[in-house]
């Protein structure tokens, strides 16, 4: 067979490996006569290109669009690059993208065999912005937080630190995003099963405590916890008292919290309030009593002057 009038069909590299057999220009229709006149046209384009086409003509039997784009990928020298287990459409788009100058480094990981032609637009898409997206599982974001991914990607955030596959409501991803903005970590929140409002109370009110202050709040935090109580631990830490006298397995009450915070403010001998065991009625009692014996001594003080 003659092409351009050079006769293709003696060249050793004009031919296809396939099913065991040699395909070449004289032989193609009929050892493909069961596949369309697409994929044999395919085949052809591949032969004439030196192509090794044959390993993907099966499971391209029903996608010749597909096979199409394989074969141009690998004659524009993209196969290492990207690979080949996406759709064809996907294929072309990287394809367009390359010829556009943007640089293809790196797809190949991001685009996870088999991912979805959604999630690989917008692997895409995010890619040729310039996000970093090392480490980040694209197609374990949930559709409605894909959006909230962005504007973190677009801020230069750590959104792998949320990129668990938990279908976070949006505002609890949006606290999470906050209290990392703030320099804290998220690590325990990022399991999503926190009370939403307990956890915009610490995002807003803990969200400029020093480091020191947050590894302790941090430890002493339960997710049983209600509102009170994990505000009188935040303002515990604002007053300086720190939260190292609460043991590790200790859970005070908000009102108990509340007696021994008013107690370090008034300069009482707070810690004889300390213990997660005493019952309130002893707490405010010991409370009141401190407190009425600083009275009297102020009182004293003043009568004598």
């Amino acid at each position: 067979m003659e092409w351009n009038g050079i006769n293709l069909s003696g060249m050793e590299w004009n031919r296809l490996e396939w099913n065991g057999r040699k395909i070449i220009l004289d032989n193609l229709r009929e050892e493909l006569s069961a596949y369309s006149v697409d994929i044999q046209d395919v085949v052809r384009s591949a032969i004439l290109d030196g192509i090794e086409l044959g390993s993907y003509v099966e499971e391209c039997r029903e996608d010749p669009w597909r096979l199409e784009q394989i074969r141009l990928l690998i004659k524009e020298d993209l196969k290492e690059e990207v690979g080949t287990d996406l759709s064809g459409t996907m294929l072309y788009k990287i394809r367009c993208l390359h010829r556009e100058g943007h640089n293809i480094e790196g797809l190949k990981k991001l685009l996870a065999s088999g991912m979805e032609d959604e999630y690989a637009e917008i692997a895409l898409d995010w890619h040729s912005k310039g996000y970093e997206l090392k480490g980040l599982k694209i197609s374990w974001i949930p559709r409605h937080l894909l959006d909230t991914f962005e504007k973190g990607l677009m801020a230069k955030m750590n959104m792998q630190e949320f990129n668990t596959g938990v279908a976070y409501d949006k505002e609890y991803l949006l606290a999470l995003m906050r209290l990392q903005s703030d320099g804290k970590s998220c690590k325990l929140f990022v399991d999503g099963t926190w009370d939403l409002k307990v956890l915009q109370l610490i995002e807003a009110k803990a969200g400029n405590l020093k480091q020191k202050e947050w590894v302790e709040l941090e430890k002493r935090l339960r997710k049983d916890m209600d509102l009170q109580q994990v505000s009188e631990l935040i303002n515990c830490c604002k007053q300086g008292m720190g939260l190292a006298w609460i043991g590790e397995n200790e859970v005070y009450t908000a009102k108990h919290l509340g007696y021994i915070r008013k107690a370090f403010e008034k300069k009482l001998d707070w810690k004889k309030l300390i213990g997660a065991g005493k019952s309130l009625t002893e707490v405010e009692e010991s409370y009141n009593s401190m407190l009425a014996e600083k009275g009297r001594v102020l009182s004293g003080r003043l009568h004598k002057f």
